[in-house]
């Protein structure tokens, strides 16, 4: 369910989980969503790692917003087997890929307010 992953290339445990997570989500490069996330803060005058700015962003390039309803990371990675998702649970985003939670921390029992389902 929950895996040790730590996408910045460096290996540094920073305060960077939406660039993690949306990285690793989409399959794009570390560097490229740090880019996409300022323009896109410049863009919409909003701090690029807050959850109004980038799930603008997400919402842009057209990933299904949904509600979650409380339920926790680990309920959604049980009911998503086969999915990849963007998890927003307070104060962080985390992904989940094939019901695993790849994160630096286990979030898995938290609750969950909204979720992106990423299709390719």
């Amino acid at each position: 369910m929950y895996k040790v992953y730590n996408r910045n290339p460096e290996g540094d445990r920073l305060p960077d989980c939406v660039t993690r997570a949306i990285s690793l989500g989409t399959g794009a490069d570390y560097r490229d969503v740090q880019k996409m996330l300022h323009i896109n803060g410049n863009e919409k005058d909003c701090d690029a790692l807050c959850l109004d700015c980038y799930s603008q962003l997400l919402d842009d390039i057209g990933y299904p917003k949904l509600d979650g309803n409380k339920k926790t990371v680990s309920d959604l990675c049980s009911e998503h087997k086969n999915d990849t998702l963007l998890v927003r649970i307070e104060g962080h985003l985390t992904c989940c890929i094939n019901g695993n939670c790849y994160d630096i921390w286990d979030c898995t029992n938290k609750p969950v307010d909204v979720y992106w389902l990423i299709i390719d």
